[in-house]
């Protein structure tokens, strides 16, 4: 990297970050906020091909949201997750009148 970028001190201005902060990148520390690799990313011309990896094509996102229907409609459901049936199932039409008090 520093043939092409310079030197780390001026790599590291160009994020706006300290060369602390660069060599934590470098080593993949995962405490290092998401702008400031967005930065890295811009700076090095990679922003396009992070786009493309990170973004799933139409064909992904159909396939993995069949995939998880799939895997919910197949297990077994416990008796708290049963759906119950709405109050007036067995009686269609509007819901019954309340009864008046006697007396």
């Amino acid at each position: 990297m520093q043939a092409q970028y310079g030197s780390q001190t001026a790599f590291a201005l160009r994020l706006g970050v300290s060369r602390r902060t660069l060599q934590r990148m470098e080593k993949g520390d995962p405490g290092i906020a998401i702008d400031v690799w967005m930065r890295a990313w811009q700076v090095l011309g990679m922003m396009r091909t992070v786009i493309s990896v990170i973004t799933p094509s139409d064909s992904m996102a159909t396939a993995s949201a069949a995939a998880v229907a799939a895997h919910a409609a197949s297990r077994p459901r416990r008796p708290d997750e049963v759906a119950l049936p709405p109050e007036n199932a067995m009686f269609p039409g509007p819901a019954p009148r309340p009864m008046r008090p006697l007396g």
